[in-house]
């Protein structure tokens, strides 16, 4: 069990209702055998969940998740977006300058 599940058992498991937290930062690195693939940031807020990869043409996602909750309506690169994006993008480089966190972000702009 990670550390979040054992800090936020009701919010793991769906039953708490609210955050105590403004957002919820994660870090990931896939992996394909003994070898390592992308490597990804996520930052997790009340409504939005952004993440941002350090390979790929497409490396950021941005997902509504009152509206899309699967996750299947990337908003990245919608301009109506722009707003939440950018908040986003910010609030994962502060969190990296913080802690030192030298992962290639796109900053907010």
């Amino acid at each position: 069990m990670t550390d979040v599940a054992i800090g936020y058992p009701p919010l793991v498991q769906g039953g708490a209702t609210s955050w105590d937290r403004r957002y919820v930062i994660a870090e990931t690195t896939f992996a394909r055998g003994q070898d390592y693939g992308a490597s990804g940031r996520m930052v997790r807020t009340e409504r939005y969940k952004y993440v941002v990869y350090d390979t790929g043409s497409r490396r950021e996602q941005l997902f509504d998740l009152n509206a899309d909750p699967n996750e299947m309506n990337n908003l990245a690169a919608d301009p109506e977006y722009r707003p939440e994006l950018n908040e986003h993008r910010k609030l994962i480089s502060e969190w990296a300058a913080e802690t030192g966190d030298e992962f290639p972000l796109v900053r907010p702009v």
